[in-house]
């Protein structure tokens, strides 16, 4: 304690190497008046393998390098938390994360209706397996009501036979757009006896002694637990300087929901209709169930595809090749798999 405020004040200033790292904040005797912020800055994070890897941080050591400066504040007490920061990183590798560039805000609350903004900002970002030369996200609103804007460029494409169907040039890679309205509905809360942790405090009223009462059950939050829901206005992906996407839809409803650690448990999406590569693909029900309590991951599609005539379709695809016809086809694809995997692909004569 500082004599100033009740509660205890922490101030921590870490070096090592040529980076540092400042913790200042106040634990106080009411959850919602605990205050910290950190910064942090990194200009060569190659120097601190041999701390972190004392700590036992072995994903984390694996290749790490680049340069970091981040800021960020905290109000509150955990799950109640209210923070804000920045961030930003240069050749950046740090285990499966990678950048080249990525910058980073965000603003968020502990409830619904607190004021949500995240923007994402890279260059040449790897997440694991996928990689992006370009990475622009961003989110604004409240967890009630938000909106989710998604810009990039990858070198992922669909194979190069179906250039002639997209009207792709020679640029590799794909751009996907991605615009979506969501809302997230959090889990109720259980009965918990544990009342939230509170820090020390200055000396206050004695004890009711032995006959004072054990606290009473008080509504726990599940911090990650819930349900987000989203419409899909507009998800376009197509080659690089393609006039056509490979794949479009719009006005489709997702959902998925998630335990109190954050995992997946079901994701699903709302009957609806895409494009793909030009031919109009409607499904009734698609959804998914993670494994959990020793049950199997189980999945199901039903989708169709709209009657499509063969002969224009063929044609873009060769056009030198003179197809004509009156041939339409249509087709279904049932995929179910819950303790064993099964298919039931048709494709027919349509007239």
């Amino acid at each position: 304690a500082d004599g100033r405020e009740p509660g205890w004040a922490v101030d921590v200033d870490l070096r090592a190497a040529t980076s540092t790292a400042r913790l200042q904040g106040r634990l106080a005797p009411r959850a919602d008046d605990d205050r910290w912020q950190l910064a942090v800055d990194a200009p060569a994070l190659a120097a601190l393998k041999p701390l972190l890897a004392a700590l036992r941080s072995g994903p984390v050591v694996d290749g790490l390098a680049g340069a970091l400066v981040a800021d960020m504040q905290v109000l509150g007490r955990w799950p109640a938390l209210r923070t804000q920061g920045s961030l930003r990183a240069d050749a950046l590798r740090a285990g499966p994360v990678g950048a080249q560039r990525l910058a980073a805000r965000w603003q968020a609350g502990p409830d619904r209706a607190a004021a949500l903004a995240v923007t994402i900002d890279g260059e040449r970002v790897a997440l694991g397996d996928a990689g992006f030369d370009t990475l622009r996200a961003s989110v604004d609103g409240s967890l009630a009501a938000h909106t989710l804007a998604v810009d990039a460029s990858t070198a992922l494409r669909p194979p190069a036979w179906t250039d002639t169907l997209t009207g792709s040039g020679a640029a590799p890679g794909s751009r996907v757009k991605l615009r979506a309205d969501g809302r997230w509905q959090a889990a109720p809360a259980v009965a918990a006896t544990a009342s939230t942790p509170s820090a020390p405090s200055t000396p206050s009223a004695k004890s009711s002694g032995p006959t004072a009462r054990s606290p009473a059950p008080v509504p726990a939050p599940l911090p990650m637990a819930g349900q987000w829901q989203a419409r899909v206005t507009e998800l376009d992906a197509r080659g690089r300087d393609a006039a056509q996407p490979w794949f479009s839809a719009r006005d489709v409803t997702v959902q998925a929901t998630l335990d109190g650690t954050g995992a997946l448990v079901q994701a699903g999406a709302a009957a609806g209709r895409a494009s793909l590569l030009g031919a109009a693909v409607t499904w009734r029900d698609a959804r998914y169930a993670a494994a959990r309590d020793g049950q199997p991951a189980q999945m199901a599609l039903d989708a169709e595809l709209e009657p499509l005539a063969v002969a224009p379709w063929l044609s873009r695809l060769q056009p030198d090749a003179g197809f004509g016809g009156d041939l339409t086809v249509k087709g279904r694809v049932v995929v179910t798999h819950q303790q064993a995997f099964g298919a039931d692909i048709v494709l027919e004569r349509a007239s």
